[in-house]
Formats: structure tokens, C-alpha cells, sequence
């Protein structure tokens, strides 16, 4: 994954379990919301860009991600929905927010991924809601 740590010794480590695990559980509880009854969504995360850069030219700043305009966050995923058995529509995506910055709202949460949480809520709704 070519972004997916959450410090800055992640672009060398690769995913954090945190990271994954997050954003995991996060997919799961937009299934559970808005998915209709008998529908199966089987979603594999390929790719994750966080939000933010490590700018490793500051001083001390080593947990620190720089959010800019050029560094939205990016998820690139297959999905396959099956409903009672029957796949119903699957597809590659990649699923970004270039405007992630401008967004009202969402640079006042304390959630270390609230813009990835919040690109992916965006995108469920649009492509899953009933």
C-alpha cells in the first residue's frame, strides 16, 4: 500500500494495522446502514493514499502530516455486491477527494482519518444507497 501508516516511518513499514483496521470497520458499518436486507458487499482495499504528507524537513515533526492541496486522500478498491447470491454489479474504483480541504466540517473532527472516513462516506451513499 503505498500510503497507509500513520507515522512517518510508515513509507518504508507499509499499512498500519490501525489504518486497515479502521477504515475497515468504518466500510463495515456503512454496509450495515445502508445496505437493503439479502444484500451482500464485498469490498478489497488494493490501494490507500492518506490525506496529508510527512514533511521530513521540519524539525520534530515526525507524526506529523502536512495536509496541502495536492496530497487528498485515495482509496483504490474492488467491489463486488451480490444480492441472495446473485452478484448484482462489481467494479474497480479508485475513490479520491481532491477538494478534501474545502469540505465544511470535516477539519474539526479529531478522527486521525476523518478525510478518508469522510471521502468513503461520500462514495458509499452515492454508489449504495437504496
Amino acid at each position: 500500500l503505498r500510503d497507509a501508516s500513520l507515522d512517518s516511518n510508515g513509507y518504508e513499514r507499509g499499512a498500519d494495522a490501525y489504518v486497515t483496521q479502521q477504515l475497515s470497520q468504518h466500510l463495515m458499518k456503512l454496509g450495515t446502514r445502508y445496505l437493503a436486507p439479502g444484500q451482500t458487499l464485498r469490498i478489497d482495499i488494493r490501494d490507500i493514499d492518506l490525506a496529508g504528507r510527512y514533511e521530513p524537513w521540519h524539525a520534530n515533526t515526525y507524526s506529523v502530516r502536512y495536509m496541502r492541496d495536492i496530497t487528498w486522500p485515495s482509496v483504490a478498491l474492488h467491489y463486488v455486491l451480490s444480492e441472495q447470491g446473485q452478484v448484482v454489479r462489481q467494479a474497480d474504483v479508485r475513490v479520491d477527494d481532491k477538494f478534501y480541504l474545502q469540505r465544511p466540517g470535516r477539519q474539526a473532527s479529531s478522527d486521525r482519518l476523518y478525510a478518508e472516513k469522510a471521502m468513503l462516506d461520500e462514495w458509499f451513499l452515492k454508489t449504495f444507497k437504496r
